[in-house]
């Protein structure tokens, strides 16, 4: 099954090979799907504050300026962004970190593997799941 034409998904990643990565992948198990990419919360509130929003949102927990929680905090409750699954994804979060992303509005939380191959298959179950 292949996503709508319109959809597209938001990156929201700050480490350049953190981000080759999850976009080599993302061409791989979601081809065709339009990939834009913020380094910083800041540039993804910009983005977010366009007419064209993204399907799914992508995102490090840990980003410069405005973090992943503090990210969460500002669009919950927007209900432009509400139906817009935020999953992080990243490479090491405390439990408690879980916790309060969860409680701010994550949809989903995955940890990176640190296998290419398992990196792949944890991005396609989740465009699996919310683009397709």
């Amino acid at each position: 099954m292949d996503a709508p034409t319109n959809s597209w998904i938001l990156v929201l990643e700050d480490d350049e090979d953190d981000l080759t990565l999850t976009v080599r992948a993302l061409k791989r198990v979601a081809a065709g799907v339009r990939v834009e990419v913020a380094s910083d919360g800041e540039e993804a509130l910009r983005v977010l504050a366009r007419d064209d929003l993204p399907t799914l949102v992508l995102m490090d927990a840990h980003m410069p300026k405005v973090s992943g929680l503090d990210l969460l905090q500002a669009v919950k409750g927007h209900p432009r962004l509400s139906r817009i699954p935020f999953v992080v994804f990243s490479s090491s979060i405390a439990p408690q970190e879980v916790r309060e992303l969860q409680d701010e509005g994550a949809t989903e939380i995955v940890t990176k593997p640190l296998d290419f191959s398992d990196y792949e298959t944890s991005l396609k179950q989740v465009v699996d799941r919310f683009l397709m």
